[in-house]
Order: C-alpha cells, then structure tokens, then sequence
C-alpha cells in the first residue's frame, strides 16, 4: 500500500516542514509514504478530482469528519491494509478549506481535532499520528513513550 498526504498551499515554516521530513522519514520505514504539495489554483478541484481516476482512497481532512483517538486511527490504517486498498490518500486544505464541489465529491472525511488549527500545523500533527499509528500496528514503544 501507498499513502499519500496532499497539503494545499505554500509550505511557510521552515521548522514545522523539518518536522514533517522527520516523520516522512519515519513513516517510509513501515510503509511507502509521500507528502505532496498542490498549489491552490483555479485548477485545483480538477487536480483533485483526477485523483479518483487513480483508484484512490481518499480522505479529506476537515473538522467536520470522523474523529478518531490514536489507537482506533491505527486500526483504521490496519483494516486499510487488510483490505488491500493500493493507495491511500489523505487531503488538507488551504486557509480557507475545501471547495464546495471538492467536499460534495468525496465524502470520506477525518477531523484531527473540532478545535481550528493552521493548517501549517495540521500537516504536522498528521504526520505524527500517521507515525504513531505505524507504531501501535507494529507494537513499538513510540506510543508509550
């Protein structure tokens, strides 16, 4: 399986995208993982929406979504596995969050928290749980810790 987490907009942090490369890293040590960054253009839900052509699995990231602790977002990415799902995607708006063609197209959605965060730190905060969840799966200490 290959899980991919598309962030819309510039990166603007050079200390959080260090954080991010460190998961990265950490990550691709379970599993073939790839952060991509898409521009917010006019072009952007067509971009989007070329991704199901691709027989994607795809989430939006949006607080309105599904909420999960650490332990259930694992066996959430488990039954994934489990259910042979080739390519798992995960989407996180700009600032100002998801067209409303974009959210009327994909009904998968996960909230990481009902509070509102920059999505600069959304990134991150999803690559740690991303991480975490690979650890539980493969019974590492990281979650104990």
């Amino acid at each position: 399986m290959k899980i991919k987490l598309i962030c819309i907009g510039k990166k603007k942090s050079k200390t959080i995208d260090s954080e991010i490369k460190n998961y990265h890293s950490r990550i691709n040590t379970f599993i073939n993982f790839s952060v991509i960054y898409f521009k917010n253009s006019k072009f952007l839900d067509k971009k989007i929406k070329s991704l199901i052509k691709n027989k994607n699995l795809i989430f939006l990231l949006d607080e309105n979504g599904n909420e999960y602790n650490s332990l259930e977002f694992a066996s959430f990415i488990q039954n994934k596995i489990n259910s042979s799902v080739n390519n798992l995607t995960f989407i996180i708006g700009d600032h100002s969050g998801f067209s409303q063609s974009i959210n009327n197209t994909f009904d998968n959605k996960i909230s990481l928290s009902k509070m509102t965060f920059p999505h600069q730190i959304i990134r991150l905060f999803f690559c740690e749980q991303l991480y975490r969840a690979f650890t539980i799966i493969n019974n590492h200490p990281y979650h104990n810790n």
